[in-house]
Order: C-alpha cells, then structure tokens, then sequence
C-alpha cells in the first residue's frame, strides 16, 4: 500500500478485487450447478414434485437477506461480513452434500442462500470502498465476467460431478473452495480499516424487512410456477409482503438507527438508479429464462442445444458492461453510454417480438447478443452512480438496496412473462420425453407478447436512467475520503 492509505496503487486493488471475487464467485457458481443434477437428486431422494425449491430456496434466501448483509458491513465492518457469509455458505453446503431426504436438502440450500446472498453484495461494496467511482465502472465489468462465466461453468461443472462421481459432489467441491476463497479474501482485505464507530444493526427492522423480502419474492415465484400473478395463493403472499412492508416503514420512520435509513431512501440517484436497474433486469432475465423454451417450441431445439445457445446473451451482457464500465471514467456525460445500451436492448428485443415466429437460429442469437450488451451497458451506469451518490458510512446498504432490487426486477420478469406464456398454453405443451423436456406446439403470440414486455421494461429503464440525476464521479475511494475527514 502506498502513503495514500487506502487510495491503493493498481496492483494493490487487483490483490483486494482478485480476493473478493473468488469469494463472490462461490455464490454465483452455486446459483446455476445445480441444474444439471436434479434428475439424479429426485431419483435418489424423492419428492420430484419438490425439485424446483432445490433451485428457488437459494435465490430466495440469497435475495432476501442481501440488505441485511450491507447494513452489517456499514455497522461492523467488511471483514466480519464476509467472512461470516463464508462460513454459513460452507456450513450450507455440508447440509446439503449430507442431505438424505429432500426437505433437508431444500433447508440446506436456503441456508447456502444466507451466505451466498452476502458474498455478492459484500463483493461489490468491498470494490467500492477501494476504487474510486470514476473508475470503478471497469470493475463492475468484471464481476458481469464473473458471474457470466459461473453461468456457463455451473452447469457443466455440475453435469460432469453428477455423472461420473455423485451429486453430493456438486456441494461438497465448495468446502475446500470456500477454504481459498477466505484465504485469498483475508490476505487481501487486511489493509482495511475497520469503522471507528461500531453502530447498531437494528434487528426488528432486519426480520421486517427480510419477511416483506420473502413472502413477496414468494409470490412472484409461485406466479411463475402456478397460475399467474392473479392467482389466490399469488395474491395471499402479496397481501402478507405489504402488510410486513408496511410495518417496515412505520418502524423505519421512528427507529434512531434503522436498517435502510431514510436519507437512503429520500437520494433521488438511489431511488431512479435502483428503478433503472429493477426494470433493466426484468427484461433481461425474462428474455434469458424463457428464450430456451422458444427455441424448442419454434426451432425444435432439445434442451441441452437451447441452453448452450443462451450463451450468447451472456457474452452481450460482459461485453456491455464492460464497455460502458470502461467509457463512463473517461466521459462526463456518462449516462450516454447507459442509455445507447438500452436503446439497442429496446430494438433488439422489439425485432425479436416481430419475428418471433420467422426468424432463424442465427438472427436469434444476433438479437439475444444486442439484448445482453443493452441491458449490460445499464447495470455498472445505475450502481457506479448510486455509490458515488451517498456517504461513505452508508455505501455498503447503498450497494447492497440496489442489488436487492435489481433481484427483485429479475423475480418479476420472470412471473411476469411466465404468466404470459401460461396464459397462451406454455406449460400445458410441455411434457416429457425420457430424461429431457419437450415442449410441443403452443400459440406463438405467447412469445410475440413476452418479447414485447421485455422491450416495454428496457423503456421503462431507459425512463428512469434518464431521469437520473448526473453527478460529477469522484477521483478519490471511499476509505481515502474517509480518512481525510478523520
């Protein structure tokens, strides 16, 4: 480390990035390896009917407690944080590898969930504090990298173990990989001060908020799985999410301390930059999940062609991100570079609607690259802004609000244009042949009409960043300004 203190030379943020990165990378890696397993998971423990939660339970969980995790590393320090995730990670992978019935399994997975949800948030806020927002954007680049290569490693990282070794594997392989990662992480992030005022964490604020978290994130996934958002099950954990939201509020109002504080809420950067986000995920996440289920219903392909063929977004959404992370230091008007992007992710997607029942395998993958750069260049414009919109003592609830919401967009995309193709005859196409799915014919307009969403929510993000306050970027990180104002 340099005399600046904390205002580290390059090499030194490389060590601390490279550190948390790893750590970061247990949690995305674990959000897709289990996938390829779930067939051998059923056979062996049952309670097939269950799969789905083997899945749902980590990203539930996961979403839910990441405000939690910010409000932590603001109150008591990055470390403590961090590593603290690590180990219920680990402590949730041993229940799972160790799992004999299915019930213990999805327990397990919620767990993995608690720590999994704080390696990413924790991830981006330790990043934050280290790099200054004028360049930080090409290091919001590299975590899209991180996670767009867990996307493309899990699955077959987790084919390979469940095939040839057992499906315990695909869990065990995390304990001695979270042994490096909190090697890598504690040899990089021992140069951080800890705060100089421990503050409190306030825990009736913490259980509101995480119960409003779950039960509406609960409601979305039951959209997608059960009858659509107006189902009466949809609708009960809607009504339990606000009623549990509410009360967060009002507690929010009169707590001296609260777990997302108010002048968080009132920044007009966070509010519009978390809403951009929100509605950039949403259509990107719906594109992704169900474009699969086009290219089987349209182009007959199997599953394992249609999922290698998603790779294409994911490329789009590095290279978008990275762009946009890599211009926005160099420019000052760097909304710009958000906006372009959700321009191209609006015409791609829009075309893709309009030829939805026409288009060849090559045009697709064409129009899913764009959507992935569209909706990539927008993520490191929102969160780069929001974190050098706010203290220093509130960057880790900041980071940790804005990938909450960014969840929550993805949730809602996905109950959203899966109650589309439900209404249009989707799952009562799909049937099973062998160990794979096969989705026979179903009314094409399900796809023309979700497509179009996903274009209608890229404009709402494209409405938000550009009402986004632009604020000079600031030349110096987190821990340096700290340590010039004492």
């Amino acid at each position: 480390m340099g005399r600046g203190g904390v205002d580290t030379p390059d090499r030194a943020k490389r060590r601390i990035v490279v550190g948390v990165l790893a750590a970061m990378a247990l949690a995305t890696l674990d959000q897709t390896i289990v996938s390829p397993a779930l067939p051998s998971i059923g056979a062996q423990l049952g309670g097939a009917t269950y799969l789905s939660w083997v899945v749902t339970a980590y990203l539930i969980s996961a979403t839910a407690v990441t405000p939690l995790y910010g409000k932590i590393a603001d109150a008591r320090g990055r470390k403590p944080a961090l590593f603290g995730a690590i180990a219920i990670f680990i402590i949730g992978s041993s229940l799972c590898a160790g799992a004999e019935t299915m019930t213990t399994l999805i327990a397990g997975r919620a767990v993995q969930g608690i720590g999994g949800g704080g390696l990413i948030a924790l991830a981006q806020t330790v990043i934050a504090d280290v790099v200054a927002p004028r360049e930080r954007g090409r290091y919001v680049g590299y975590i899209s990298a991180v996670w767009a290569g867990s996307s493309v490693a899990g699955p077959m990282l987790g084919g390979f173990l469940s095939e040839h070794l057992h499906w315990s594997y695909i869990f065990l392989i995390n304990l001695p990989l979270g042994a490096v990662a909190a090697f890598l992480a504690a040899r990089a992030l021992r140069s951080l001060p800890e705060p100089h005022r421990k503050r409190p964490i306030d825990p009736l604020g913490s259980i509101l908020a995480v119960s409003a978290a779950t039960t509406l994130l609960l409601g979305l996934t039951w959209a997608g799985e059960r009858g659509g958002l107006l189902a009466l099950h949809v609708q009960g954990a809607f009504a339990v999410a606000i009623l549990f939201g509410a009360a967060f509020v009002m507690h929010t109002r009169r707590a001296p301390e609260p777990m997302i504080p108010l002048r968080i809420i009132a920044n007009p950067v966070v509010r519009t930059g978390a809403q951009g986000n929100f509605f950039a995920y949403a259509g990107y996440l719906g594109v992704t999940v169900f474009t699969p289920f086009y290219l089987m219903a349209s182009l007959g392909f199997s599953p394992a062609q249609a999922g290698f063929a998603m790779v294409a977004p994911m490329i789009g959404a590095v290279l978008g991100a990275n762009t946009a992370g890599r211009m926005m230091g160099k420019r000052d008007n760097y909304k710009a570079f958000g906006l372009t992007g959700l321009a191209i992710a609006v015409l791609a997607s829009s075309v893709l609607a309009a030829r939805a029942n026409v288009a060849s395998f090559l045009e697709v993958e064409a129009l899913l690259l764009l959507v992935g750069v569209g909706a990539g260049a927008q993520n490191p414009i929102s969160t780069v802004s929001v974190q050098n919109a706010v203290d220093p003592g509130d960057l880790g609830i900041a980071t940790a609000s804005v990938a909450f919401v960014r969840s929550l967009g993805g949730a809602f995309g996905v109950a959203s244009l899966g109650a589309v193709l439900i209404h249009y005859g989707l799952v009562s196409a799909l049937r099973v042949v062998g160990a794979e799915g096969e989705i026979a014919a179903s009314d094409p307009r399900g796809f023309v009409v979700a497509f179009s969403l996903a274009s209608a929510s890229f404009v709402l993000s494209g409405m938000c960043l550009a009402a986004m306050e632009q604020r000079p970027l600031r030349s110096v990180s987190s821990y340096d300004m700290r340590r010039q104002t004492g």
